[in-house]
């Protein structure tokens, strides 16, 4: 087992509501994380419709994202790639930790306090995505 799998191998993807539990091709885990930013951002700019539970959000590993990486760790090989999927993971943990304590604000009527917050959210989902897009030009 590689390190985030020994590391996480508690995490619930195995019991989670997907059933598929396959490799999802890297365009579609970039484009379902996209839609969890867009999500959350709703939810902070209050246009969601509903909250966001901080648990939930914290959960990095029961993302589309979060289950990539974790089979990702299994399954590749290469040096170069794997840095980048450990880059990756703790990226995508950082913004996961960052969302759940901006959630935690928010339904505290706290919003005013969210500042340090996001911007380690913001920089956190950035990196992610340049992670995830160097990854896919290297397949």
């Amino acid at each position: 087992m590689g390190f985030f799998s020994n590391l996480f191998k508690k995490s619930s993807f195995f019991s989670s509501e997907f059933t598929d539990k396959s490799l999802m091709p890297l365009p579609d885990v970039i484009h379902a994380h996209s839609n969890w930013k867009d999500r959350f951002a709703k939810f902070k700019d209050g246009t969601l419709g509903y909250n966001l539970d901080p648990e939930v959000l914290a959960a990095a590993d029961d993302t589309e994202l979060g289950r990539w990486i974790l089979q990702m760790d299994e399954a590749e090989k290469n040096s170069d790639r794997r840095k980048l999927i450990d880059q990756l993971h703790q990226a995508n943990v950082d913004m996961h930790k960052a969302a759940s304590t901006i959630a935690a604000l928010i339904l505290a009527d706290s919003r005013i306090d969210i500042g340090k917050d996001n911007v380690q959210y913001m920089y956190s989902a950035r990196q992610a995505m340049t992670l995830l897009k160097e990854l896919e030009k290297s397949i």
